[in-house]
């Protein structure tokens, strides 16, 4: 069970996120709940598009005391709003940073380069789905993850030149291997990384889309339970809502 306070701060959450694509609300609240795994965490999102999953990310990091930062290459309206306004609704606001206006792979070289060593807990990460991009971005941010952090891919089943193009995105046709799940290409090959602690699968059943966890080795305490037992027991349906 939720305690109250938990329900009441996703209660909050899921109404200012209401109607707000991408992130399915059940996907919202895990994202949530892992991000509450950790104290005083570093917690990453790259993209953070309309700031759906952001308002999240970020009340799970606030409330252990962490920060929160994201970054998209626009700043993205729906209704009116950008992922900024939500944070400010969500009033987490002053433990986020957000940066607009660059590509995922400059804002992460920047950022990693001005902070060496491993210093990052928790990465939810939504790119482009594509090897050109999204490799970068996953091995960076993975060489930067604590001990016992964890790394978030969701969409492992897109496929670029299927669903790229069937959601509008009509440069997904030229990428490299098109007919080609991007995606789960890069969770395959981090998961048999010698550093890794744990991986796991999860959301194919319960969001229709299936996400990929990764956690990192040397972290005791939540890393003792495993991965799928972790994610299955944060999980909680019967909060999630539309």
């Amino acid at each position: 069970m939720y305690s109250q306070s938990e329900n009441r701060n996703l209660k909050d959450l899921d109404t200012i996120s209401q109607g707000v694509p991408w992130t399915h609300p059940r996907a919202c609240h895990l994202l949530y709940q892992l991000a509450l795994t950790f104290t005083n965490p570093e917690v990453l999102e790259i993209a953070c598009c309309y700031g759906k999953a952001s308002i999240y990310l970020a009340a799970g990091a606030k409330r252990q005391g962490g920060s929160f930062t994201c970054t998209d290459i626009d700043e993205y309206l729906w209704g009116g709003k950008s992922a900024i306004d939500l944070l400010r609704e969500a009033g987490v606001l002053e433990v986020s940073r957000v940066k607009f206006g660059h590509d995922a792979r400059w804002f992460v070289l920047d950022l990693l380069s001005g902070r060496p060593g491993q210093w990052i807990d928790f990465v939810y990460l939504d790119l482009t789905h594509t090897i050109e991009v999204d490799s970068f971005v996953a091995l960076a941010t993975w060489t930067h993850l604590r001990p016992g952090g964890i790394i978030v891919l969701d969409d492992l089943d897109w496929i670029p030149a299927v669903d790229g193009v069937m959601h509008g995105l009509q440069d997904m046709k030229v990428v490299s291997r098109p007919n080609v799940k991007h995606v789960r290409a890069i969770f395959d090959y981090l998961a048999r990384l010698p550093d890794v602690n744990d991986v796991t699968e999860w959301g194919e059943e319960e969001v229709e889309w299936t996400w990929g966890f990764l956690r990192k080795q040397g972290r005791v305490g939540s890393a003792e339970v495993s991965l799928t037992d972790l994610v299955r027991r944060l999980d909680r349906p019967s909060m999630s809502n539309g």
